[in-house]
């Protein structure tokens, strides 16, 4: 049993890159600590995917009972997305329990914490923030406090990484200045405010990592010998992470406990898996192919929109656009008689003079605007698709160009416009969502859909397909199983009923809906160069926690562990406490009573989900 518990959470943190920064001599304090205490590897969940695995941290349960399988979730098992958030979660997180145990909890960036519990003490949530608009604290007036001690609270870094010079460097003194803000802001939180569990997490190595694990490894692909130039920048980002974790050991005392833990691993990220491409391609996804536009491929009555310093011309069926000042933005906008209650896919061929430029597809059938779907432009020749949800009067949408968030000033020329339908009733299999999973249109359960009896069978035979995929002459890995045989749990159902891993993560997935012009193997996403894997990190230290390497941990064991350690026993986690940390059970068991109603009425504020959805782009999560 601890005084208290301080937790540092290290977003994507891997052993591969910390044990060799160790050996050189650049992590004295995580080495001490490592040397000193309990460490091993924290297995993740399967997939390893951000919201999934810090879910399951905070509850202690699979995502089949706790109910979040990624970033979004199908309302109704509808073929589209809706994006989640911590009111989504159905099982009693830790934080609560403590709460429920007059534990004080201070949380600090914790990913998924948005909208923050209601918790006795502090929580000031992480990624799935919408914005510094939102009420991102607990208690509200926290946020005040918060914003006022920076000139520029940031949620995230503002995007992913480029290639140049200039790019990379302002990629990285983003991750720099979002951990110094931080560091401050905890610093200040653990020595003002009451706590018995403290938590500060950090996302700056799963950021890195995405975006130039290339840096990283040698053996990458994509490593070119100039990239030497910049790892020291990365490894001086390492070792400014670890006089953090050495400032908050300082912070320990004698009956006290530190711990740091990874929701995930990471390792090499090579191609994409366009896995609709692939559906279409073997006959499990329908579409009726005809232009819904006629020829010569291109809107009729195209409404020109655009805003300041930006320009909109129609010159023989190509929509060339220009915008010259952030903040603006370059498009059209048409409508059509198509009829309601089908999906549709509009592509669009474009030609970039310059790479960054966002492009987005709106849909403003229901009055208001709705992004559904966009790209961040490569430099050249580019193919972008949306799909549109259609369920009433005429089909209104629009294309355009954006230099809001981080899009870039430039010009774009769109042409070959394509918009066909998704036949839904002769659909088999589909994918959704950015987790690598494969849904079965099922009768009775999908609204269109038509596998009936022989849902097995359908299951079995992708399984087969997955096993047998090729990249040119090479047969790729894949392992592939059933949803069910790896949830469990009131909400397993809402999980997908095939998951699984390409060639141990270096094929990453795309589930967007590019049909035409796409291979089944092409470019990751965004081009991201690392991806996640299940292999965490763990380590813990204090006067009784065992000296010795961990074997056979889970993500799920830790909230049992911590509950532990400030002397709380509970039933129904699907994890153990450790006890190389937190010793043998002293006191009986009890269940849980704490409820999990939702923290508010709705996760659906459609304001704050074209907040996020924006923001998961920005960071390459989404196409």
């Amino acid at each position: 049993m601890a005084d208290k518990v301080i937790m540092i959470g290290l977003d994507g943190a891997t052993w591969d890159v910390l044990d060799s920064l160790a050996e050189g001599g650049e992590l004295p304090n995580l080495t001490k600590i490592r040397d000193g205490g309990a460490h091993g590897v924290l297995e993740s969940v399967i997939p390893p995917i951000t919201p999934s695995a810090w879910t399951s941290f905070m509850t202690g349960v699979n995502p089949g009972k706790h109910g979040i399988f990624g970033f979004g979730k199908r309302p109704d098992n509808a073929y589209s997305m809706a994006w989640c958030n911590y009111s989504d979660i159905r099982s009693p997180t830790f934080q609560k329990i403590l709460s429920s145990e007059n534990k004080r909890v201070v949380m600090v960036d914790v990913p998924f914490t948005y909208p923050p519990e209601k918790v006795n003490g502090i929580v000031i949530s992480g990624m799935g923030t919408p914005s510094v608009e939102s009420e991102f604290t607990h208690p509200k007036e926290m946020r005040e406090e918060v914003l006022n001690r920076f000139d520029n609270y940031l949620l995230d870094v503002e995007n992913i990484s480029g290639e140049s010079e200039k790019e990379i460097m302002v990629f990285l003194d983003q991750v720099f200045e979002l951990t110094r803000q931080r560091e401050k802001l905890g610093l200040f939180l653990i020595d003002e405010h009451p706590w018995d569990f403290f938590m500060l997490a950090f996302v700056g190595m799963d950021r890195i990592q995405h975006s130039l694990w290339k840096i990283l490894d040698k053996e990458h692909p994509a490593y070119r010998k100039e990239y030497v130039k910049y790892r020291p920048r990365i490894v001086d980002y390492y070792r400014y992470v670890d006089s953090i974790i050495g400032r908050f050991l300082e912070k320990v005392g004698d009956d006290d406990v530190l711990m740091i833990m990874s929701d995930h691993g990471f390792g090499p990220l090579h191609r994409g898996f366009y896995v609709n491409r692939w559906l279409y391609e073997k006959g499990f996804l329908k579409l009726d192919m005809e232009n819904l536009l006629g020829e010569p491929g291109f809107p009729d009555r195209l409404q020109k929109d655009h805003g300041e310093r930006a320009s909109v011309k129609i010159k023989r069926n190509r929509l060339c656009l220009s915008v010259k000042k952030k903040m603006s933005f370059a498009g059209a906008r048409w409508e059509t008689d198509h009829e309601p209650g089908h999906d549709y896919l509009l592509s669009v061929e474009i030609k970039c003079a310059e790479k960054g430029i966002t492009l987005e597809f709106h849909d403003f059938s229901t009055g208001k605007r709705k992004i559904v779907g966009g790209a961040f432009l490569k430099k050249g020749a580019n193919t972008a698709s949306a799909r549109i949800t259609h369920t009433a009067g005429k089909l209104k949408l629009g294309i355009y160009i954006s230099t809001f968030g981080n899009g870039k000033a430039g010009k774009a020329e769109l042409s070959g416009f394509h918009l066909s339908r998704i036949d839904w009733s002769k659909t088999k299999a589909f994918s959704t969502g950015v987790t690598p999973n494969i849904v079965i249109n099922k009768h009775g359960r999908e609204m269109y859909g038509n596998v009936k009896e022989n849902e097995g069978s359908v299951i079995d035979e992708i399984l087969g397909e997955l096993k047998r995929i090729r990249f040119g002459d090479s047969k790729l890995e894949c392992v592939a199983g059933r949803g069910e045989d790896q949830y469990f749990g009131k909400h397993s159902k809402a999980g997908p009923d095939i998951i699984y891993e390409m060639d141990n993560g270096r094929y990453s997935p795309n589930s967007t809906f590019v049909i035409e012009g796409k291979e089944v193997i092409g470019e990751p996403i965004h081009g991201l160069s690392g991806s996640h894997r299940k292999e965490g990190v763990l380590l813990a230290y204090g006067k009784n926690v065992a000296c010795r390497r961990l074997s056979n941990s889970s993500i799920m064991d830790l909230a049992p562990t911590l509950l532990r350690l400030l002397g709380i026993e509970k039933e129904g986690f699907d994890g153990n406490a450790i006890e190389e940390i937190a010793g043998r059970r002293k006191t009986e068991s009890s269940p849980s009573k704490v409820s999990f109603d939702t923290v508010r009425d709705s996760a659906d504020k459609e304001d704050e989900n074209v907040l996020l959805e924006e923001r998961l782009r920005l960071l390459g999560y989404i196409d």
